[in-house]
């Protein structure tokens, strides 16, 4: 494997499975300084992941030729754990086929059991998880705007991009966390009614080094397509109201031209401060709705 990273480093990668070492060739292409680098990987195959320790010294040792490091290197390194992968991301076109497919699979499930359970305390619960996860997107934010960009995190995220494809790695660790969040979108969009950005948005932003305009657009195409099942099953339940639904789908149609077009002019932290706001006034609507 190989790659330019930036148009600044020049890195080429070898795997031995044998001793489980990976050895990296890298050229800085501004001083044309090389470095051969091999690191003995710690890989927990329960997780999915190597140690921070070893990313960091791998990476520090890297940085000492002076270059602007900002990759994430491979972590998925043994074949038996990634023969999904590559079948997901053919057949499912990314990460938003995936998480919809996912949705759109719960959602049912989610309707079925909103008829079955009490839906006071769901609802509370919700409003409290999403009152937690707004909060602290919102404080994230604010600091973000007063301090700047924050250093990058020093843990190896589930869901990366690979810089080259402009696509997430899809690793273990980020199939799981995609599918998670999936289930949650899908099981509240036909549980509560909920739009599934309410999830989608903080998990993403969490579990992923997606930008928040690239995490918004996901959302987006992940709860058109989520809807449209959920849609589909109340319809053929019979207890879809279209009086009612279509005069709201009509003013969210108008309202997200209007919101994409003032996105322009924000940036990413405000949008989260937005995005933050609104999610702490649901939560607030929703614990104040039930009876």
């Amino acid at each position: 494997m190989h790659m330019i990273i930036g148009e600044k480093l020049y890195v080429e990668a070898l795997f031995d499975s044998h001793t489980w070492t990976i050895s990296y060739l890298v050229m800085d292409l501004d001083s044309k300084q090389c470095a051969l680098i091999d690191s003995v990987l710690d890989y927990d195959p329960k997780s999915g992941r190597t140690r921070t320790e070893s990313a960091d010294r791998m990476i520090g040792r890297v940085q000492a030729l002076g270059a602007s490091v900002q990759w994430i290197f491979e972590t998925h390194v043994h074949a038996d754990h990634l023969t999904a992968a590559p079948y997901l991301k053919q057949q499912l076109g990314g990460q938003i086929g995936y998480i919809a497919s996912i949705g759109v699979l719960m959602a049912p499930l989610g309707l079925w059991l909103a008829h079955r359970l009490p839906n006071t305390p769901l609802a509370l619960v919700f409003s409290v998880v999403l009152l937690y996860a707004c909060t602290r997107m919102f404080i994230r934010a604010s600091r973000e705007l007063r301090h700047g960009q924050p250093p990058p995190r020093a843990e190896m995220l589930p869901c990366v991009l690979n810089p080259l494809q402009g696509r997430l790695r899809w690793t273990m660790p980020c199939l799981r966390a995609l599918t998670l969040t999936g289930v949650g979108s899908g099981l509240l969009s036909g549980l509560l009614g909920v739009g599934g950005g309410f999830v989608i948005i903080p998990a993403l932003t969490r579990y992923s080094d997606l930008g928040m305009k690239s995490v918004v657009a996901t959302s987006l195409a992940v709860i058109a397509l989520v809807s449209t099942g959920s849609v589909i099953t109340a319809s053929l339940s019979g207890v879809m109201h279209w009086t009612v639904g279509a005069p709201f789908a009509l003013g969210a149609v108008i309202g997200l031209i209007v919101g994409r077009q003032v996105a322009r002019y924000l940036a990413g932290p405000r949008l989260q401060q937005l995005f933050a706001v609104c999610g702490i006034v649901a939560a607030f609507m929703l614990a104040l709705s039930v009876r």
